[in-house]
């Protein structure tokens, strides 16, 4: 992508339409092959909350838990970022919408510190999303 002739809504799509090829081909594609192509994805845009998130789910898949808990971190400050700075919505807004995203971070968290047998550690995630939800 010749990065000097497009916008950066066209990057965004761009990338996006790109990490959901890979999320399709997780598993499919050669380990080397996929993680090539997120960083290439993330070069273009590092601060977009679904790269991320597809980074979280191919380190999760390849059973690199400590990546994948940090790309779920990214993958939610991304969001309360994006949250934050949204225009055209008030400041009381914004703070609803990164309230909002808060309980599905720590669900997340919950389901990544489940699969890794870490049952303690989910259990308080799983409390602490119930009681912001509440």
């Amino acid at each position: 992508v010749n990065m000097t002739m497009v916008s950066a809504e066209q990057v965004r799509q761009y990338v996006e339409e790109e990490a959901s090829k890979l999320i399709e081909l997780l598993g499919v594609l050669p380990m080397a092959e996929m993680h090539s192509r997120l960083a290439t994805l993330r070069a273009l845009a590092p601060q977009l909350p679904y790269v991320s998130f597809a980074c979280y789910l191919y380190y999760e898949h390849y059973g690199n838990f400590a990546m994948a808990e940090q790309a779920v971190h990214e993958f939610f400050d991304y969001c309360m970022c994006a949250a934050a700075v949204s225009p055209g919505l008030s400041a009381a807004k914004r703070t609803q919408a990164g309230a909002a995203i808060r309980p599905y971070a720590i669900l997340m968290l919950a389901l990544l510190h489940t699969t890794c047998g870490h049952t303690d550690e989910a259990s308080v995630c799983a409390a602490e999303a119930l009681s912001i939800a509440q």
